[in-house]
């Protein structure tokens, strides 16, 4: 998405500049909630968990690099044959098949990986649930976009109405792909909120060498409030999202992440799976 800009056009920049101020004030939240400050304690022998942040601004709809692939074909599927509605605010199956065409963009990672090797992104541990049901991986498509794109087979579905309301209705309308964190929350408040910081602003102009009086006097023109306060989490949101941790994250951790036979237990403990490892270790 963050290739989506025409930076020449001062409209374009504009659009640009918002977002990208939004989802670094979005990620500046992030990294003082329990999803961070909690799970980089976790370890697995002495390894920390690290946060992959641009991962989770790419799960947030935040303008990314990433370029999110999903090993499931039903998860595949369900975004082929949906879309959103602007007006009404949510995702539904496509049903104007003249104005839509499911489309399906199938590679092979090792392809990918022996071709265009700058495009496999290893990255951090995400704490957030919709990179579990979502089955997600990303692509980084900052260099060689093209070039990654040919990697890709590109396979039109049919045209079908029952089969986008059927997959559709197998997702629960997407609610099993799109869990109601917390962290939606603050996506969504952020995202929708009608101030600006300008310390995000300062950084987005130091880092696009853009003019600053000029990317000021827009925002006021189009109604945005420039302040210089940052977002907070309450305590009872933090309460919510170590819930959220203990009963989600952290089973989540137990059952699927291994490394060198040993297995993550709690925040202080660790399991050997296998008893010839141990004495290698």
């Amino acid at each position: 998405t963050s290739q989506r800009f025409e930076l020449a056009d001062g409209q374009e920049r504009i659009r640009h500049s918002i977002d990208w101020i939004k989802k670094h004030e979005f990620l500046t939240l992030v990294s003082k909630t329990p999803y961070c400050t909690r799970t980089q304690k976790f370890k697995v022998l002495d390894y920390n968990y690290e946060v992959d942040l641009e991962a989770i601004a790419k799960h947030y709809n935040y303008m990314s690099d990433y370029l999110d692939i999903t090993r499931s074909i039903m998860v595949a599927y369900f975004f082929a044959y949906t879309y959103f509605d602007k007006e009404k605010r949510q995702i539904l199956p496509i049903d104007d098949f003249d104005k839509y065409t499911p489309m399906l963009y199938v590679g092979n990672l090792k392809d990918l990986k022996n071709n265009t090797p700058q495009a496999i992104e290893k990255i951090g541990f995400q704490p957030v649930l919709r990179a579990k049901v979502q089955q997600s991986m990303s692509i980084n498509f900052s260099v060689d976009g093209e070039k990654i794109k040919n990697q890709f087979k590109k396979i039109e579905l049919p045209k079908n109405l029952t089969i986008a309301r059927n997959v559709y209705a197998q997702f629960e309308g997407g609610k099993l792909l799109f869990p109601p964190d917390y962290m939606t929350r603050c996506a969504v408040q952020i995202r929708e909120h009608g101030t600006l910081q300008e310390e995000m602003i300062e950084r987005y102009c130091d880092v696009t060498k853009t003019d600053r009086n000029w990317l000021r006097s827009e925002y006021k023109k189009i109604g945005f409030e420039l302040i210089n306060q940052s977002w907070d989490i309450p305590e009872q949101a933090k309460y919510m999202i170590n819930r959220e941790i203990d009963e989600f994250i952290i089973p989540y951790l137990n059952s699927s992440f291994i490394y060198r036979g040993v297995r993550r237990t709690s925040e202080n403990t660790q399991v050997n799976e296998s008893k010839n490892e141990a004495l290698a270790l």
